[in-house]
C-alpha cells in the first residue's frame, strides 16, 4: 500500500521545517507456475475417458497462496484425441500467469472376439458342401460397432478341413482375430441296388446280374467293385462302369445268393 514519510529539519535555535513524501509498496509480479508434463490415457468409452490430473504448483513472493484454476478441470470427460489444458495462477493483487499441457486420449486396445465352435458338415457333391456360419461377436470399449470380416465367407467349402479366419477391427484400426475349422467329409455309403432283386424268381439258364450305384459326395471308387455268386468271387465277370456293373451267368435251378460290395472315394462301404 501507500505510506507517508515525514522528514523534519531543526536548527540550533529550535526552528524547524518539514517535508513529506509517500512510499508505495505494490505487487506487480505474476506468480510462477511449475511445468506439467503431457499426459496419455487409454480411451474407455465411445465419448472418451474421464481424466484426473494434478494441477501445477504456483508460488508468489507476495501471496503465499495464489489460486490455480485449470480448464478443462481434472475429473472431466476428455474426448478422443488431443486436448489442451490451460492452468492459470492468480495472486491477491490480480497478477496472473499461465501454463498449458496436452492430454492425449487414445484407443490402443484391440476388440475382443468370441471363439466360434468348429463346424462339421456332410459332403453333398464332388465340390464339397454349402456351409453357413454366424460370424463371431466383437466388443470394444471405445468402438461400439467394430467390423468383423471372415475369410473364406459362407458358401461352398471343399472336402477336407478349411480354416476360417475372422478379424475384428475398431475405428482406431486396432484388430484381433480368431480361427475355427470347417470340416467337409463324406461319411455316408453309396446307394446300391441289385437286379435280380432279393427274393426274385428267374428262369433257369442265362441270367443277367446287374448292380446300379451312385454317390453324390466323394464319388464311386469303381476299382473297389466286388461281386459274389453263391459265395464265390465273380467280380471279373462284370463289366464295370461309373454307375453300374453287369454280367451274364448261367444259373441252375434252386436258390442262389448274389452279393455286391462297393466303396466310395471316402472309403464308405455299400453292400447288398
Amino acid at each position: 500500500g501507500v505510506t507517508t514519510v515525514t522528514c523534519v529539519a531543526t536548527d540550533a535555535a529550535g526552528n524547524s521545517a518539514q517535508a513529506t513524501f509517500t512510499v508505495t509498496v505494490q505487487d506487480t509480479v505474476a506468480p510462477s507456475l511449475s511445468a506439467s508434463p503431457n499426459l496419455v490415457f487409454e480411451q474407455t468409452g465411445p465419448a472418451g475417458t474421464v481424466v484426473g490430473y494434478t494441477a501445477p504448483t504456483a508460488s508468489d513472493d507476495a501471496d503465499p497462496n495464489p489460486t490455480v484454476i485449470c480448464s478443462p478441470a481434472s475429473g472431466s470427460l476428455f474426448a478422443p484425441g488431443v486436448t489442451i489444458v490451460t492452468c492459470t495462477a492468480t495472486d491477491a493483487a490480480g497478477n496472473s500467469s499461465q501454463t498449458s499441457f496436452q492430454v492425449l486420449v487414445q484407443d490402443t486396445v484391440a476388440p475382443s472376439l468370441t471363439q466360434p465352435a468348429n463346424v462339421s458338415v456332410e459332403q453333398t457333391s464332388a465340390a464339397g458342401a454349402s456351409v453357413t456360419y454366424a460370424a463371431p461377436t466383437a466388443s470394444d470399449a471405445a468402438d461400439p460397432t467394430p467390423t468383423v470380416t471372415c475369410t473364406p465367407p459362407p458358401g461352398t467349402f471343399p472336402p477336407g478341413v478349411t480354416t476360417v479366419t475372422c478379424v475384428a477391427t475398431d475405428a482406431a484400426g486396432n484388430s484381433s482375430q480368431v480361427t475355427f475349422a470347417v470340416t467337409v467329409s463324406d461319411s455316408l455309403p453309396p446307394t446300391l441296388a441289385l437286379s435280380p432283386a432279393d427274393g426274385s424268381s428267374v428262369a433257369n439258364g442265362s441270367v443277367t446280374l446287374s448292380a446300379t450305384y451312385a454317390d453324390n459326395a466323394s464319388g464311386i471308387d469303381t476299382g473297389s467293385f466286388m461281386a459274389f455268386l453263391d459265395g464265390s468271387d465273380v467280380s471279373a465277370d462284370f463289366s464295370v462302369s461309373s454307375g453300374s456293373a453287369t454280367a451274364t451267368r448261367a444259373l441252375g435251378a434252386g436258390t442262389h445268393t448274389y452279393e455286391v460290395r462297393i466303396l466310395d472315394q471316402a472309403g464308405n462301404l455299400a453292400t447288398s
